[in-house]
């Protein structure tokens, strides 16, 4: 008789692509680092400049989906109480937003959002426009 075993859920493995996804889309001298404890925080990504550990680093939140519907934007939500997190951050917080079905990554400043917390509500939707790829975030540091 065969034992049946454990299913890996489909959202753990979504979870796995982006962040390899991630990853792959940083330049070859930057690193990423992934915090034991998750609080809204998936990955300091620290910035070497030719050779040059520079000490500048973003946190990252990074979340994934199958597909996305909208044309103009990717749209997320992210509870109120993480982006509470994000204003008391020393460092910028980068919004990456993984699209399974296009295998393209997406990313805004979560400081250049200018969002109004103080309606008290348990998640906030942010729209993330499409033109905003991954790839580019390294142009913005430069």
């Amino acid at each position: 008789m065969l034992m049946s075993k454990p299913n890996r859920h489909k959202n753990h493995i979504l979870e796995t692509e982006s962040n390899k996804f991630y990853n792959s889309c940083l330049p070859n001298e930057w690193f990423a680092d992934k915090p034991d404890h998750d609080y809204g925080i998936d990955y300091v990504t620290h910035i070497s400049v030719n050779g040059q550990v520079t000490g500048l680093n973003f946190s990252v939140q990074l979340k994934s989906k199958e597909k996305e519907s909208n044309k103009d934007h990717i749209s997320i939500s992210i509870k109120q109480s993480t982006l509470g997190l994000f204003n008391t951050k020393l460092e910028p917080v980068l919004l990456v937003t993984y699209v399974q079905e296009n295998k393209e990554v997406y990313w805004y400043w979560y400081n250049d959002l200018n969002l109004d917390l103080s309606k008290v509500q348990k998640m906030v939707r942010i729209n993330i426009l499409h033109d905003l790829q991954l790839i580019d975030v390294e142009n913005h540091y430069r």
